[in-house]
């Protein structure tokens, strides 16, 4: 008698093992994202944001304003399914709000906040293509006929479609998203760990978290493009921490040093100043500035001969 083997073969869906993506798509981009299955950029009021805290541990929420958060939820019934999410979360936290945070190729997270940058060819064409949504208009100040729009309620979905649609235009020249992008915050200096003002861990008895919570602002910016006057009695211009941030400096005492400090017992204290504005950061070498991409001007208006303060020969 032949025996008959019956093979079952279980066949699960693919999305269960899938990471949810969002695409921005137009005759200008093609770009893929994928949509983070356990955070969240969410808009909250007062009564929302107690909820939140009462349900989540406080590492799980970072907050970037007064009403705006970075949230972690680990333990989601749709974790590949954004629209359920939000409509699950919005209802347990009383969100006012809760946009996808998209992880771009380059690995950095990154939301949407209703805002787009246009630009057009006529101005005009705006009040006509834009006539159903409720939008203000911010125009830059620099650039000929680019606008900052900001819709009022529009989804991070929403905000993709109307790209699309707004780049059919003959008129308009290009549209954006106006991006949030989260920079992780790093730094690879030795003395880093010291810095309690930094990031306080509770160095030497310190209280933890009693900062100025610099690292949450690494995450918007760290200072590149600014430039900062050091006006004091001189910066260190060889210092290997500093260096790669200085400008040409002024000697404001006739010293013909260039903004370099007294000569003789080369008094530290607008090097400290400096460095506490923009060491430079992850160069492996001793702290990192405040903002640590800024560069510093040097500008000597003073010298110390090294006396006490009370010596009435110190100049």
């Amino acid at each position: 008698m032949k025996k008959i083997y019956f093979i079952i073969i279980l066949v699960l869906p693919i999305s269960i093992f899938s990471q949810e993506n969002l695409n921005l798509n137009s005759n200008k981009h093609n770009i893929e994202f994928k949509i983070s299955p356990t955070e969240f950029y969410i808009k909250h009021n007062s009564k929302s944001k107690k909820s939140l805290k009462q349900k989540l541990k406080t590492e799980n929420i970072t907050e970037l304003s007064n009403n705006y958060a970075l949230v972690k939820i680990n333990n989601l019934l749709n974790k590949n399914n954004f629209s359920k999410q939000r409509i699950e979360l919005i209802d347990k936290y009383l969100f006012e709000k809760i946009e996808p945070i998209l992880i771009y190729k380059d690995v950095v997270k990154q939301a949407c906040n209703e805002e787009i940058i246009i630009k057009v060819t006529n101005n005009f064409i705006l009040k006509k293509l834009l006539k159903s949504y409720d939008y203000t208009l911010k125009e830059n100040e620099f650039i000929e006929n680019q606008f900052l729009l900001k819709i009022k309620g529009i989804t991070t979905k929403e905000i993709f479609k109307l790209v699309k649609k707004l780049e059919e235009n003959n008129e308009v020249v290009f549209a954006e998203p106006n991006f949030i992008r989260f920079l992780k915050p790093q730094t690879n200096d030795p003395f880093f760990n010291s810095q309690w003002s930094i990031n306080n861990q509770g160095y030497l008895g310190g209280i933890i978290d009693a900062d100025m919570d610099v690292e949450e602002a690494w995450s918007l910016a760290t200072g590149s493009g600014i430039k900062v006057a050091v006006i004091d009695e001189g910066v260190d211009l060889t210092h290997p921490d500093l260096t790669a941030n200085l400008l040409a400096g002024h000697d404001a005492t006739d010293g013909n040093l260039n903004g370099a400090p007294n000569e003789i017992n080369l008094d530290a204290h607008g090097t400290a100043c400096a460095d506490i504005i923009a060491a430079v950061g992850n160069n492996t070498k001793g702290t990192v500035g405040v903002a640590y991409d800024t560069k510093i001007m040097p500008v000597r208006i003073g010298y110390s001969n090294g006396l006490p303060l009370s010596d009435p020969n110190r100049t």
